[in-house]
């Protein structure tokens, strides 16, 4: 293999966005035909690439804290997640211990149409308290965390950003209306105190990417506040 420098950009030199089947697909595949071009300007071979577009590709991520009988809590959800049904029909290195078909995660959904800019995404995130647990709380409760990971950028180039509020009164939760779909039907919504959460997240009971993130994110928060009493 000829050694280069370092990477400066990727060019896409071709692209063939694959026809779905159906009318209104969720997601769209895109074929890519790509060339790193390197320090120096040096072109790279060209090289085939996979990857996954959505109409609305962010999302935002809740951290709903609140204290529960003298302890912080978190507010976990779990719902049906139907990509997992088909882990069974992939090559697996290591077998699946259970067949799962839903995970507990934190709450979370995609930003929309018209949720630009800090203000969009607030009220993206109020939007969705509300149809995912029932607590109607107003945008500007809501902390956006200004750093927003990737989770699996070999694929997909989704962003979520993390949106945080307290809850003052857990009882004051309305029904869920999720969003209608029978993907949300019967979804729970649980609060679990954060040093249990963490504890699930080790004992690999939280198997969600985001959800580990926040968890722990909120933890480390948790800890440098007592730290400075």
């Amino acid at each position: 293999m000829t050694r280069r420098g370092r990477v400066d950009s990727v060019e896409i030199v071709k692209r063939s966005d694959a026809e779905s089947r159906f009318p209104d697909p969720f997601l769209s595949l895109h074929r890519l035909t790509l060339r790193n071009i390197h320090e120096g300007g040096e072109a790279g071979p060209e090289y085939p690439y996979d990857a996954v577009l959505r109409r609305w590709l962010d999302a935002v991520t809740l951290i709903l804290v609140a204290e529960v009988e003298g302890k912080q809590c978190v507010c976990l959800r779990s719902c049906i997640r139907p990509p997992l049904l088909l882990r069974g029909e992939a090559d697996l290195p290591v077998p699946d211990r259970e067949a799962l078909h839903s995970l507990w995660e934190l709450p979370a959904g995609l930003i929309e149409d018209g949720d630009r800019g800090p203000d969009g995404i607030r009220r993206r995130a109020a939007a969705e308290a509300l149809e995912e647990t029932g607590y109607g709380l107003e945008p500007d409760r809501f902390e956006i965390a200004r750093c927003a990971p990737f989770l699996s950028p070999g694929t997909i180039p989704e962003r979520i950003w993390y949106a945080t509020a307290r809850v003052d009164d857990t009882t004051s939760a309305a029904e869920p209306e999720g969003d209608g779909s029978e993907v949300e039907a019967g979804a729970v919504v649980r609060w679990i105190p954060v040093d249990e959460a963490v504890a699930m997240c080790d004992r690999c009971e939280i198997l969600d990417a985001k959800t580990e993130i926040g968890i722990r994110r909120l933890a480390a928060a948790s800890s440098r506040r007592e730290s400075v009493k």
